[in-house]
């Protein structure tokens, strides 16, 4: 049970990663009011987080360590990458709160 275990912390990491990713190539923000991560979707922002994730691999940067400097984990990255966006709203609590109220 326990390879189980770090198979899914080590997807976990990735899936953290590619957060991280998004966030550097502004894919992702924080509301400064409440804190919560938003999209704002833009192929040209994807296609900039592809190309900093590449560069993270290559230079071995501590961000990526999961990833191995190859061509699978650079799909996998980017399959990761692709799919990440749709987990996050286009709006903060905050921001439809307010379009509630």
């Amino acid at each position: 049970m326990s390879g189980v275990k770090t198979v899914m912390e080590q997807d976990e990491r990735k899936r953290q990663a590619a957060v991280q990713i998004y966030i550097r190539a502004g894919v992702l923000k924080r509301c400064d009011v409440c804190g919560e991560l938003t999209e704002a979707h833009s192929e040209e922002l994807i296609e900039k987080s592809y190309m900093i994730g590449y560069a993270l691999i290559s230079k071995n940067d501590p961000l990526t360590k999961d990833f191995k400097n190859n061509a699978n984990d650079r799909l996998e990255l980017a399959a990761i990458l692709k799919n990440l966006w749709t987990d996050f709203s286009q709006h903060c609590k905050c921001k439809r709160q307010a379009y509630e109220d």
